[in-house]
């Protein structure tokens, strides 16, 4: 995929026109001048969720984006907040799509997945975020919502085992939960001043609790989605009070531009604050609730640990230990049957493919201290120092970006920022070298750079874009 032009209208003076080519770097004189928000605004336009800087989450940002697909095909895509609209230039055919609900189903359409879960890890392996995005091998979150983890990106290109996968770890799921719940009863059936009876109301009054804290979560996730709202329009007010700007009137007359002068921000905070005491009522009215079901069991089973409390079909302890010993026999059994389904199939195949690649590109970079086998992981590269550790996170994740080429035939672009920063002189050149002869040939790049970091001697094919 290639990502041809971009054209943003963020609002307060936010807009602007970029259009890129097959190698390009986004440069300017200084850093804080918009390089990485720019890369930002891309994936928001391919419909990702993103953390936008400098505010510009709290904006009316509209996007249109135009993309040519392995295939050749040009398409359009408009997005206005939640709502996108796809054009193919080619049949003039529109359709109209809405986030989040439609975010892999717009994303299949132009990275032409037929696997859409490949979606939930293959904007790691091509967007580096400056300063944390090279040290997110497992388990690491990308932008929100968009997460990284290497075994899963290979169960993902398995599908012949995917859904067997899926199966044995639902079941597994089940087993550990009525495990801790038979643990849990038996501790209290231990207690000699225990005294448990089956009681439906007392099922009733657990499903209201975890229903409640389940409720009091959500709440307090948008509390605090809110509060960082807050935050960023009085980071972006600060912002424009410090630039000083200047309006020049129809009457040649010029006025100080503050924040105080913005229209519809002072509103859009106050709403936002009215929210947050909204918020603060439920979750206080939601802990009370909480605590009335608590203490209810409380003064009925006072020996009982809530958290892990479950009501069983049968209150002995000889009859839960038998229980018990089957259902860990059948955890230890499903264990098995995961590792032999892995052996025989292609996920080994895979995995010793992921390592070849990997090690292919720590040669290509000199790096000293490969990594072991099957040991991909953040812990193992923060023990690493400086460019070595730049590097080997670097070079596992595209080498995931080889093995998606390789499994799929879908060429991602890759997008770096800043990956010259931490670098010297001679690893910067290496960088380059490496990126052309690895990657130029069928992904395009894109990177972000302040001018005096950028690698002397450029070849010709390099588009520069200043954006100071």
């Amino acid at each position: 995929m290639w990502i041809e032009q971009l054209e943003y209208d963020g609002g307060l003076d936010y807009k602007g026109k970029v259009t890129f080519g097959k190698k390009t770097i986004i440069s300017s004189k200084h850093n804080i001048v918009g390089k990485s928000t720019l890369l930002r605004v891309i994936l928001y336009a391919l419909g990702f969720k993103v953390v936008m800087t400098n505010g510009i989450a709290a904006l009316n940002l509209k996007t249109d984006i135009k993309i040519i697909t392995d295939d050749s095909e040009k398409i359009q895509i408009f997005r206005d907040t939640e709502k996108v609209i796809l054009k193919w230039i080619s049949s003039g055919k529109i359709k109209e799509m809405h986030l989040p609900e439609d975010s892999k189903a717009l994303q299949s359409i132009f990275f032409n997945f037929n696997n859409i879960r490949i979606l939930d890890n293959c904007l790691g392996t091509f967007y580096f975020e400056q300063g944390r995005g090279y040290s997110l091998i497992n388990h690491g979150v990308v932008t929100p919502k968009n997460y990284f983890d290497l075994k899963d990106l290979i169960i993902q290109l398995v599908p012949e085992i995917e859904e067997k996968l899926k199966i044995i770890d639902k079941k597994e799921s089940i087993i550990k939960r009525k495990i801790s719940a038979i643990n849990a009863i038996n501790a209290v059936l231990r207690d000699k001043n225990a005294s448990l009876e089956e009681n439906d109301e007392d099922e009733i009054t657990i499903q209201n609790l975890n229903s409640l804290k389940f409720k009091l979560n959500q709440l307090k996730k948008r509390k605090r989605a809110i509060k960082e709202s807050i935050n960023d329009n009085n980071k972006l007010l600060q912002y424009i009070g410090k630039l000083k700007l200047k309006l020049r009137l129809s009457d040649g007359t010029k006025v100080l531009v503050t924040p105080d002068k913005i229209e519809g921000m002072e509103s859009t905070i106050g709403y936002l604050k009215s929210e947050k005491v909204v918020l603060n009522n439920q979750i206080e009215e939601t802990k009370q609730l909480i605590s009335i079901n608590e203490q209810g069991l409380k003064n009925k089973y006072k020996n009982q640990t809530l958290d892990k409390f479950a009501i069983p079909k049968a209150f002995n302890l000889d009859k839960n230990n038998a229980i018990l010993k089957y259902l860990q026999e059948r955890r230890d059994s499903l264990t098995s049957q995961k590792k032999e389904l892995l052996k025989k199939h292609s996920y080994q195949e895979l995995q010793d493919r992921l390592y070849k690649l990997y090690t292919d590109n720590a040669n290509e970079l000199k790096i000293s201290k490969w990594l072991s086998h099957g040991i991909f992981s953040s812990k193992n590269i923060s023990g690493l120092i400086g460019t070595e550790q730049e590097f080997t996170a670097l070079s596992i994740r595209l080498a995931a970006l080889k093995l998606i080429e390789e499994s799929t035939k879908i060429n991602l672009p890759l997008i770096l920022d800043s990956p010259f920063q931490e670098l010297d002189t001679d690893n910067r050149k290496l960088l380059v070298k490496f990126l052309e002869n690895e990657f130029s040939e069928k992904h395009q790049i894109i990177i972000t750079s302040v001018a005096k970091e950028i690698p002397e001697n450029l070849d010709d094919n390099w588009q520069i874009i200043t954006i100071d």
